[in-house]
This record gives C-alpha cells, structure tokens and sequence, in this order.
C-alpha cells in the first residue's frame, strides 16, 4: 500500500568533518543539491532506502540530522527559527509522514517521540532500528517505537525478551555501488586491509584491538584505516575519576549534580568502568586515517583480503554491515566465526573464519600462501551476496512488514 516514509539518521562525525571540508563550496548550494551531493558519496545506507521504496510507490524522504550545513540551509529556505530536537519536529510535521522510521534509534530523546505521536496526526507508526550497543535508558525510548528492527538474531531474543514488537533483517550490499565506482577487481594492490573502529567500551573493541596487535606482532603487513578513540593517560584517569565521582554522587541522592555537569551526565552513562585501548607507538603510527562510502567501497575492492571482527555487543552471531560490503566488493572477507555464519555463507569457500587469535594469523598467512584459492573465495562471496544478501531485498522485507502494520491500523 502506498505511503510516505521519512527516515532519520546521524552521520559519523568523522565523516562530516572531512566531508565539509573536502567540499566547503557545498554550503552555499539548495537544500536539494546539498542533499543529493552529500548521497552521491555512498555513506552508510546513503539515499537507498529512498531510491528503492520509491519503486514500490512509497514517497520516501532521508534525513540527516546531524549535517548542519544541510539542516541550516533547509531551515533558511523554509523560513524556520527552531533549533535542535525542536528543529527536528518541526521538520518531520512539514513533510508529514505516514511511517517515521530512526535509524539511530539511541540519539531521539523520549519526549520528542511522544511530542511527534501526539501532535503529527500523519504519523501512524514510529519505527527504530538497532545494531549497536544500547544501555538501560535508551530502552525507555524502544518503549516508544511501535515496531523495533535488528540486524541479528541475538539482537532479536534480547528485545523479544524485553516485550519489544521485534523484527529481525540482516544488513545487505548495495548492488548500484558497482556501477556507480570504478572497480578493476583484476588489479589487486593491497593484500590485507582493515577498514573500522576501534572504541573502548562494553560492546565495543576490546577483543578486536587484541587481534589487531597479535596481527601486527606476526609481521603481517596490514593496510589500515582507523577511525579511534585511544585515550592518553591523563585522559583516561580524569574518565575513571568522573565516573567514580558521578557513582558516588548518584548513591548518596545527589543525581541532580550529575545531570546539571555534562561530562558527569556522559560518564554516568556507561554500564561499566570505563576501558582504555592503548598499541605500541609504532603500530598506532602506522595506521591510515578513516575512510568512508566511496573512498572506502574502492579501498576494499583494491585489497585481495579484507579482516573483519565484530563487537562484542554482538555476541556468538554474525551481523555487522562489513559481511556484506567486502562480500559485495569481490574482496576475500576473513572474519570471526558466529554461529550462524553457515546460514549467511559457506565458510571456506565463500569466507573464512577464524576462532582465535592464533587461528586468525594462520588463514591469513594461508590465504597470502594460496592466490589461486584466494581469488576463488573473493569471486564465490561475491556471487553469494549479489544473489543472495542485496539491500534492495531487505528493505522490501522492511516495507511489507511496515505494509502489513498500516493495514492494521
């Protein structure tokens, strides 16, 4: 059934940093040509969920909220004087949406989404997604969403569990990008890439800094690009001090302090005390900075293997996005082993897997070893999720779910 669909995300800040100021002359554009400009870049989900609803006679918007270039000269060209979360809803109630879907379903605070279900007489279903590490406050928020959407199936038994009307639906690869690139898959230049982050924290990277270092310490040479957040020390004792303080002021009644101090409210937040990732100098001098959509799908199109770990958050099942992109790409996609990874690809002959570190050295050293088997892998991935695991197939399983809810409304 027809309807109009707008969907809300954040950016990486890394990657609008270096966006606006690779391209500054983008500023003084229209709403419009900003837009689509900053979607020809190929970031995260970009413009596809626009460009394949629409296909499906669904009106379907994107918005980026957090480019504030883009949302400033949206503000200027209709005349809009709000700000912030305030901005936001007075952007959503112009385009009046049927469906309102948050890609980033942490950053929304709860009395907008109430605000919006309220006052926004179109919106007839407020849909979330999540595949990140959340915390207990943020579940207040999934109370709000009439339908919550993961990308694994542990995701799924946890938010089953807590009584969320769940679905689950796998990341995909974005067939177009092949067309949209330049891609000669017959000259590889990089034999071992990594293309992530690394972020202290529960959920996070702890386990993929370990394999990195073991990696490095093998005298592997490994292209990598970071996007990190490795504190320095004094950084990270005034991180530990912080949370120590804001524990003790929230046990002795004194949360209004907390709150009223933003750094204590950020580091009152995490689950657990915080951690700390540190590499030896020469390691950490030896990556390269982050890249993203474009730059990163010819990077990983460039390089014969390409390694992937998950977050801890993710548990004993394979999820992340990277499955699919290096897959996608014609890359050879070493990656941790999951228990549901034969259900996503034949380990072996599609991917290779690893159980631990001295296991991860090995395929690599292996893969290197055997070219002939190396490039058989890449093209065998490659046709799977071509074939198999395409972003267009996942959103229309998101739309006829969302289909199927309107009809019920």
């Amino acid at each position: 059934m027809p309807y109009r669909f707008v969907k809300i995300t954040n950016y990486y800040r890394s990657f609008l940093n270096e966006y606006y100021d690779r391209n500054s002359f983008i500023k003084e554009k229209s709403y419009n040509e900003q837009h689509q400009h900053l979607m020809s870049q190929l970031f995260g989900w970009s413009d596809f969920f626009v460009n394949h609803l629409s296909k499906v006679n669904v009106e379907a918007f994107e918005i980026v909220a957090n480019a504030s270039p883009l949302q400033n000269t949206w503000k200027n060209e209709f005349g809009v004087k709000s700000i912030g979360f305030d901005f936001l809803f007075d952007q959503i109630k112009y385009l009046q949406p049927t469906v309102l879907f948050f890609q980033d379903s942490l950053f929304c605070p709860t009395w907008l989404l109430k605000k919006i279900r309220a006052e926004i007489s179109s919106v007839k279903l407020i849909v979330g997604w999540c595949c990140s590490p959340y915390t207990i406050k943020h579940e207040t928020n999934f109370n709000e969403y009439d339908l919550m959407f993961v990308c694994s199936p542990g995701f799924y038994q946890e938010f089953k569990n807590k009584g969320f009307n769940v679905y689950q639906v796998y990341h995909g690869f974005e067939d177009s990008i092949l067309s949209k690139l330049k891609i000669n898959n017959q000259t590889k230049q990089n034999d071992f890439t990594f293309i992530g982050s690394l972020i202290p924290g529960d959920g996070f990277h702890e386990e993929r800094a370990k394999l990195l270092k073991n990696i490095y310490n093998a005298n592997i040479k490994l292209n990598a690009n970071v996007s990190y957040q490795l504190d320095s020390p004094i950084t990270y004792l005034q991180k530990s001090i912080g949370y120590m303080s804001a524990k003790l002021l929230n046990n002795i009644g004194l949360n209004n302090i907390v709150e009223s101090i933003t750094p204590l409210r950020k580091i009152s937040q995490l689950q657990s005390f915080p951690k700390w990732l540190s590499f030896p100098i020469k390691m950490k001098n030896s990556f390269s900075t982050s890249i993203y959509g474009k730059e990163m799908f010819e990077m990983i199109s460039k390089s014969k293997i390409c390694f992937n770990n998950h977050g801890e958050v993710a548990g004993n099942f394979a999820c992340n996005i990277r499955l699919f992109e290096t897959t996608g790409m014609g890359s050879v996609l070493l990656t941790d082993h999951k228990n549901n990874m034969q259900d996503l690809f034949e380990i072996d002959n599609e991917v290779v897997t690893y159980k631990n570190n001295g296991e991860c050295v090995d395929k690599v050293k292996w893969l290197l070893d055997n070219p002939t088997e190396t490039e058989k892998i890449a093209k065998n991935g490659q046709a799977k999720t071509l074939k198999t695991h395409q972003l267009k197939d996942r959103i229309l399983n998101i739309h006829e779910i969302i289909s199927s809810h309107l009809k019920s409304k």
